[in-house]
Parts: structure tokens; C-alpha cells; sequence
């Protein structure tokens, strides 16, 4: 069986809530399905590129360039963005790709999948390697808020090099005069801040940051400061405001779940178990009915079954 290689920009995206959606409503969710697939497929063909082809609620297309992938992936988030049951995250990366047997692998692939998996619902996240092929484009302006939250996902996972790389991009391009900017670049540089241990500067950074901009995503990254740095009524309270905002959108759903497991985590610290067990359970139960990564769980699983036995 003949085997073709080739160099292409990788989309994956995916439907959050899409499981619960279907034990709801299958005839619905089958719907939803159609729905994707007829976009994306049309928007991949305006944009140079091919749908590839679908997994569950999972969709796979490639494109001839990052440029494109990038064109058609902000399109498709702006169709689905006032549609409810159509919440998407999109990874893409720019990498090798083999076609065999009908089929598509390659680390193009893999990668993008995976970048995909760090998305929430709303976002397009992107390798470096498509960074650097965008970035000279105009119109493919990067709001340095959206730089900090790819940065902050680095952070959080100890890749102090890629939050760093990007901080010094936010640094360039960033308007002094909006407070937006200044917010996400403060943002970022407290949470590589806090990968090197520097706690105290990191929270520092963090108040300065909410100061500028008291929205839930700066709210978040004070919460966790005060929380790493041991100040726990402090990242308790902050935690708790989070959960409380009933006015919070889909695209920050994840930093609403997470919370409530950070809370449960404060009240472990504490020695209050049966408030842990509410808190862990809730956040299992969020989770799962928001669809997301169950391999997230698996902590929050043995820590129940630990305050179980105990």
C-alpha cells in the first residue's frame, strides 16, 4: 500500500459537552454532528484545506499552510460563537503527516491533538511552530491577553521557557496605555514568577494585575498565588468569588470547575473533610457532565477514596 508524506498544518477540534448532550438527546446530539461537519467542511475547502475526517464529535482536517488553518479555525469559532450547543476548542500544529491505508498519522498529528486537549471551549490554541508562521501577518493579531493565557497553560505545566518566550512577546507588542495588555503581561510574568519559587513577587504581580483588570481570569491566578504562597484564607476567598459569579460565559467554564477542586483542596489543608468530600464530588460531577479530560480525575479520585477510609 502506497504511502504519502507531507508537511501540513493540523487541525483537531472537538464539541465540549458533546457526551452529555447525547445522553440527553441522542436525535440531538446527531444533529449537532451534521451541523459541525457541514461547517467545517465548508469552511476548509474556502480555506485551501481538506476535512479529513471524524471521530465521535472529534473532527481532523489539514491545510496547506499555518495561515490558512488559522483564517479557517477563527471563522469557524465566530459561526459557532452565539451557538449553545456548539461550544469548540480547536488545537492546531504545523508538522509531517502520512496518509496510508486511508488513514492519517505522523507527529502532525499527535501534536495537534494534544494541543487540542489544552484548549477550553472558545479557543484556538496553536503550537509555536505555527506562531511563527503567523505572526507577520497583519491581520493575525494577537491580543496579548490571549498570549497570556497560552503562557499561563506553559507555566502551569513547569515549561518555563515557552511562558517566558511568550512574555517576551507580550513585552514587544503590548499597548502601555491599555490596561488589558498591562494585566496580561503582569499575569504572566507572576505565574513564571512562580515557577522559579519567587511567591512573594509572583502575588505581588497578581494584585497588580487584578487591579488593572478585576475579571475571573486574573482572579484566578491571584487565587492560585495566594494558594501556592500558603496564604489560604486569602485563596479560599478568591476561589469562592469565582464560584459564586453567575455571570461568567462558557469560554471560562473550566476556571469555574477548577475552582471548586482548588476549594476542596483549601479545606483538606485545613482538616475540614466533609467540605473536602462536597468539593471534590461536586468538581468530579462538573467535570465529567462538562466532558472534559476524565484522566484529570484520576487524583481527585484517589483523594476521595483516601478521606473515605479515613
Amino acid at each position: 500500500m502506497t504511502e504519502t508524506r507531507k508537511l501540513a498544518a493540523v487541525m483537531f477540534t472537538d464539541i465540549i459537552g458533546y457526551t452529555t448532550q447525547m445522553s440527553k438527546n441522542e436525535q440531538k446530539a446527531l444533529s449537532i454532528l451534521g451541523k459541525n461537519r457541514e461547517l467545517q467542511k465548508n469552511l476548509a475547502k474556502k480555506h485551501n484545506g481538506e476535512f479529513l475526517k471524524e471521530m465521535g464529535d472529534g473532527t481532523l482536517l489539514c491545510f496547506q499552510s499555518a495561515v490558512d488553518a488559522v483564517r479557517c479555525a477563527v471563522e469557524i469559532q465566530g459561526s459557532v460563537k452565539h451557538d449553545p450547543d456548539l461550544n469548540l476548542r480547536i488545537g492546531i500544529h504545523l508538522g509531517d503527516i502520512v496518509f496510508k491505508e486511508g488513514d492519517v498519522f505522523g507527529d502532525g498529528v499527535n501534536v495537534a491533538s494534544r494541543i487540542e486537549g489544552l484548549a477550553q471551549a472558545g479557543d484556538i490554541c496553536i503550537s509555536e511552530e505555527v506562531y511563527r508562521s503567523i505572526r507577520n501577518q497583519s491581520e493575525m493579531y494577537i491580543e496579548p491577553h490571549w498570549l497570556m493565557l497560552a503562557g499561563k497553560m506553559h507555566a502551569r505545566l513547569n515549561n518555563i521557557q515557552q511562558a517566558e518566550r511568550l512574555l517576551q512577546v507580550i513585552s514587544a507588542t503590548m499597548n502601555q496605555e491599555n490596561r488589558m495588555d498591562k494585566a496580561a503581561y503582569h499575569i504572566l510574568k507572576g505565574e513564571a514568577a512562580l515557577v522559579k519559587g519567587e511567591k512573594r513577587e509572583a502575588v505581588e504581580l497578581f494584585e497588580i494585575a487584578y487591579k488593572l483588570r478585576s475579571d475571573n481570569y486574573n482572579l484566578e491566578s491571584l487565587a492560585y498565588g495566594y494558594f501556592i504562597s500558603g496564604d489560604l484564607d486569602r485563596a479560599l476567598e478568591m476561589y469562592e468569588k469565582i464560584i459564586n459569579d453567575k455571570s461568567l460565559g462558557w469560554e471560562a467554564q473550566e476556571y469555574w470547575i477548577r475552582a471548586h477542586y482548588q476549594v476542596g483542596k483549601i479545606y483538606e489543608e485545613i482538616g475540614l473533610h466533609k467540605k473536602t468530600l462536597k468539593y471534590y464530588q461536586w468538581f468530579t460531577e462538573l467535570w465529567k457532565d462538562a466532558d472534559m479530560d476524565v484522566t484529570e480525575l484520576k487524583d481527585i479520585q484517589l483523594r476521595i477514596d483516601r478521606l473515605r477510609r479515613n
